[in-house]
């Protein structure tokens, strides 16, 4: 949920089903090159991310992204769920075709 002053409200599934829940705020907006937001202070989820826009063309843009996530505690349940479940890197390749294809079908508006 974006707020519409630089702050939004995120919630993301843990590797036991659980919602965890927390709020960031943009930390640098340079329109058409760069968006960087991290979590507030004394979220259960500590995050950093940055996407920078590159355009290749008149209908191509390049996105870098960096992002770090790390929880405030990891109870043994989640632990233990983490380490049986699929792997990160597969679930992270997921979500980014999600989102990629989530882009591409926004930027057609």
């Amino acid at each position: 949920m974006d707020f519409q002053d630089g702050r939004s409200h995120w919630e993301a599934y843990t590797p036991s089903g659980r919602v965890i829940a927390w709020d960031t705020e943009i930390t640098k907006y340079v329109p058409n090159s760069v968006i960087a937001w991290e979590s507030v202070a004394g979220s259960p989820v500590e995050t950093r991310n940055v996407l920078r826009f590159t355009a290749l063309g008149a209908d191509r843009t390049r996105i870098d992204v960096e992002t770090a996530y790390r929880p405030s505690e990891t109870p043994m349940q989640e632990a233990v769920h983490a380490l049986i479940s699929k792997s990160r890197q597969a679930r992270m390749r997921a979500d980014m075709d999600h989102t990629k294809s989530y882009l591409e079908s926004n930027a057609a508006r």
